[in-house]
């Protein structure tokens, strides 16, 4: 089977991570993969296999880029063509228009678009981009998310089908040899700061004001002793700094940049701290969970309440609820809750823990995208 991927770059995000690791893995199974994409980004790119034959196309504007998109569609002739993100799902679904060389296209949708659009700046280019997405994912093939909650904001903001809608998690771990299942290592001695960890683009939907807020009232309001590291980049990097300077917070928090290999660090931690807005269903959070860190999460839409299943594997509280995201942490520094610790679990807990993270294996989404792109060329 001949398979086309096609996102805005190949590093520095969540949908390029989940687009690189599904290239990856369908090569191994024997497809023949291209990917294609546009934007370089240096330093940030995630690995490629080298039997993934790559496509980097000119980016002067988005119509050189609809343009590129329909000659690598005409060159590598795909059976199907899988493109992630809003702006590549529109680029791919009119460049395939265009294209002599008809196949069956999927946009993959990584965001709850109706949080997406609500928190998004209004305007004509937003209004654009937000009828232009609604048309391809109605008139395509198939749609995959990857949460159920954000697959019903779509059908309800979009007016897509719901049968026209299919959902398949992230790939995030490749076996289930996870720290959440290996005994905790203890600190010697009393515990005198809880180490904290962020991972997320510095952008609004991420809500690092929140974030401040919280372990700010933690230090202050319950004289908890904790340290904050908050991995990622992005447009709003300056505004943090300057927030932690005002809060008087440079010895607590520090803005570590991005790092591709973060999932490898996430569990020499005691806590995960996550407060965004909206999702669709967060990587870093699954990584998190995986590493067997205690986790504070916020509820919002989509993905965190289906990733630690209601709160059975992590706490939930309210967007832009600061104070309880700050008791949280208080608990657990004061109490050493361990009871919200993966590593920690009950035998049956542990089991119920395993089942629930094979969905977010790398072999079984892959082999549910080749079931999918199967199933539609027949």
């Amino acid at each position: 089977m001949k398979v086309l991927f096609v996102c805005s770059s190949c590093g520095g995000g969540g949908a390029e991570k989940v687009a690189v690791r599904l290239s990856n893995a369908l090569c191994q199974f024997g497809h023949n993969v291209v990917y294609a994409y546009w934007k370089t980004k240096k330093n940030l790119e995630y690995d490629i296999r080298s039997d993934v034959k790559i496509e980097k196309v000119h980016d002067s504007n988005i119509l050189s880029r609809i343009l590129n998109i329909k000659r690598v569609i005409e060159k590598t002739k795909p059976d199907v063509i899988f493109s992630f993100a809003d702006i590549p799902n529109i680029i791919t679904y009119y460049a395939h228009v265009l294209s002599k060389h008809k196949c069956k296209i999927v946009p993959n949708v990584r965001t709850n678009v109706a949080e997406r659009y609500r928190y998004s700046k209004k305007g004509l280019y937003n209004l654009v981009q937000s009828r232009l997405h609604e048309k391809v994912c109605r008139r395509s093939d198939l749609t995959i998310v990857n949460s159920i909650e954000s697959g019903k904001a779509l059908s309800d903001c979009y007016k897509v089908s719901p049968d026209r809608i299919f959902c398949i998690y992230n790939p995030v771990f490749l076996n289930l040899d996870l720290p959440c299942f290996h005994q905790r290592l203890q600190k010697s001695g009393c515990q005198e700061t809880l180490t904290a960890i962020t991972v997320g683009r510095l952008s609004k939907a991420k809500n690092h004001h929140m974030l401040l807020k919280a372990v700010h009232y933690a230090i202050k309001e319950f004289n908890v002793s904790i340290s904050l590291d908050i991995y990622g980049e992005g447009e709003l990097r300056d505004e943090i700094l300057s927030e932690i300077s005002q809060l008087d917070m440079e010895g607590h928090i520090f803005l570590r940049g991005f790092d591709k290999e973060i999932e490898k660090k996430i569990h020499q931690y005691d806590i995960f701290l996550f407060t965004s807005r909206w999702e669709g269903l967060p990587n870093a959070l699954i990584e998190a969970l995986g590493s067997g860190v205690s986790i504070v999460a916020t509820d919002c839409p989509s993905g965190p309440k289906e990733i630690l299943k209601d709160g059975r594997f992590g706490k939930l509280v309210g967007v832009d609820d600061f104070k309880a995201m700050a008791e949280n942490i208080s608990e657990i520094y004061y109490h050493h809750d361990i009871s919200i610790r993966t590593r920690d679990m009950e035998p049956q807990s542990s089991i119920e823990l395993r089942e629930h993270l094979k969905q977010f294996t790398i072999p079984c989404v892959a082999n549910r995208y080749i079931e999918v792109a199967l199933r539609l060329i027949g």
